[in-house]
């Protein structure tokens, strides 16, 4: 994993200047309002909000996030970071316009967690934004070699699989606006909404949350008791990030 946080941006610069870049422009540029990105990663994304969001960012990897960190400080963008997990997102039901990830839930211990996730914090009609490589079914030679390379792969890359249907899990929970794919479909982008009403039809504002949820904003890392209404861990979620922890090697709190 130490191998991977060292080699991941100088691994990346090539990509980024083939194709990422234009491709994280175009279906960022135009978002608004209340954003936030899952794995936020090193901050790949920052240089390309405009100028009407308001964001928020979660990243559970220590050396990711201090790079993110440096990147926002150099954006200057109005925003925060989160020491956080996608499959706990600490924040109230409905209070979200949109949510971001790229290339994220191939690495993510429970994908359709996180996107039941997601889908909870969106606001009915909010969007969801992703940009994900996806397994390859056609030919049939290709899914079959993504499903031998996974598991090796997933030990060097940080937990990277290169098999998952992640696009179909998406179609699965949201409304699907836009799908482009390139690479013979290994590579998707998805515009999707969150339809319908809450239960109760109106917003719920999540109680008090886990100690180990920070924040960091304008140079400085936040604890929870710290953060504003709306944002939390939640009960359940709590003993989510506990378990998600455990996992990654962390302490539980």
């Amino acid at each position: 994993m130490e191998l991977f946080l060292r080699f991941y941006d100088p691994l990346m610069d090539p990509l980024e200047r083939l194709f990422l870049e234009r491709l994280r422009r175009t279906y960022l540029r135009p978002l608004a309002g209340e954003v936030l990105e899952i794995g936020v990663g090193t901050g790949r994304n920052l240089p390309f909000y405009g100028p009407g969001v308001r964001w928020t960012g979660i990243e559970p990897n220590p050396a990711m996030r201090r790079r993110a960190e440096r990147r926002l400080r150099e954006r200057g963008l109005a925003g925060a970071l989160i020491a956080a997990f996608a499959e706990a997102l600490p924040f109230a039901d409905g209070r979200l316009d949109a949510v971001v990830s790229t290339l994220v839930l191939c690495s993510v211990q429970d994908p359709r967690k996180a996107l039941a996730e997601i889908h909870r914090v969106l606001k009915p009609g909010g969007r969801f934004l992703a940009l994900e490589h996806v397994r390859i079914d056609d030919p049939r030679w290709a899914g079959w070699t993504l499903d031998r390379l996974t598991p090796a792969w997933s030990r060097l890359a940080g937990g990277c699989h290169l098999n998952r249907p992640t696009d179909r899990w998406i179609a699965e929970r949201f409304a699907i606006g836009e799908k482009r794919t390139w690479v013979r479909g290994g590579l998707v982008r998805i515009v999707a909404r969150k339809e319908g009403r809450s239960a109760s039809g109106s917003v719920r504002r999540a109680g008090a949350g886990a100690s180990g949820v920070g924040r960091f904003k304008g140079g400085r890392f936040f604890r929870q008791a710290d953060l504003p209404s709306g944002v939390s861990g939640g009960g359940g979620r709590s003993r989510t990030l506990d378990r998600l922890r455990r996992s990654s090697g962390e302490p539980a709190r």
